[in-house]
């Protein structure tokens, strides 16, 4: 939530807000608010107006292990999306039913399936789904990992452009990889058309004849990126696993097609990325 939106709920006016703000009797984890959009969150920070805390609704936030298959979105009439994933079995079953390629996502269990005292979700298995988005978007036939909340600004931080969050990622490709291939994504994989990608840390975890394995982390998020950065050494990507996105990682407990509410130690990560809104 905005910090001016906070406090105007307390019934202080817009005009108080930014005097406050001026004179530094808002603070966030007893440093000084220093803009009215900064993003806050009174669950997992404290924030005091002229010395008082307040209190505001808390959001929600999730990690999600998205199964292939499923489509980044908050609806579709044919495919499962990822807030099926959090929401009826049923709906998911019935989407299952309809898919031609039902082998894709044959096999894949529904939150409601599994111990929600180890996953620490809300009572039933299931949530509700409104005023959730995810943060940033996987392709249909990626897997791994996903934020998804109701805290929009969040999302800005972690997306924009100038943040250079890094995103990690496994992939399995249809050849050999070399040396070659990591030096070129250290230098910036350039696409057909001229275009030239941000560098990148690529690492071979095994490399065969016709099927090699790696980690990759980039910085951007360009459509199909990591796919056009293997074709453009020669290979093409048969798998791909999202397994970080910035400081937040895909829980190995977590199995495909499964959510859970964020730790305590998540929720700080979350902390430290609302507190990069103080420099909106």
């Amino acid at each position: 939530m905005r910090i001016d939106k906070l406090l105007a709920k307390h019934g202080v006016p817009r005009k108080e807000i930014k005097k406050a703000l001026k004179e530094g009797e808002v603070l966030v984890e007893d440093r000084p608010a220093t803009s009215l959009a900064q993003n806050v969150d009174t669950r997992i920070q404290k924030v005091l107006y002229k010395g008082k805390r307040l209190h505001g609704a808390a959001h929600r936030y999730y990690m999600l292990n998205k199964p292939i298959g499923v489509v980044t979105a908050n609806a579709d009439p044919r495919f499962m999306t990822v807030f099926d994933c959090l929401t009826s079995s049923n709906t998911m079953q019935r989407k299952a039913e309809d898919l031609e390629d039902l082998n894709q996502v044959h096999g894949v269990e529904t939150v409601s399936d599994r111990s929600q005292e180890k996953l620490g979700i809300e009572t039933g298995g299931v949530i509700d789904p409104a005023g959730l988005y995810a943060i940033g978007r996987l392709d249909r036939d990626t897997s791994g990992l996903l934020i998804i909340t109701d805290n929009g600004p969040l999302g800005f931080q972690l997306l924009h452009p100038d943040r250079h969050v890094t995103k990690s990622y496994e992939v399995c490709v249809n050849g050999p990889l070399d040396q070659s291939a990591v030096a070129a994504f250290a230098a910036g994989i350039v696409f057909r058309g001229g275009e030239v990608a941000k560098p990148a840390e690529l690492e071979i975890l095994t490399s065969g004849e016709r099927e090699s394995w790696a980690r990759v982390t980039i910085t951007e998020g360009k459509r199909h990126q990591v796919k056009k950065m293997f074709l453009a050494v020669g290979v093409k990507v048969v798998a791909l696993k999202r397994l970080a996105f910035g400081d937040f990682v895909l829980d190995p407990d977590l199995a495909e097609g499964y959510f859970r509410a964020l730790n305590e130690e998540e929720l700080k990560i979350v902390a430290k990325y609302l507190d990069l809104s103080r420099e909106a």
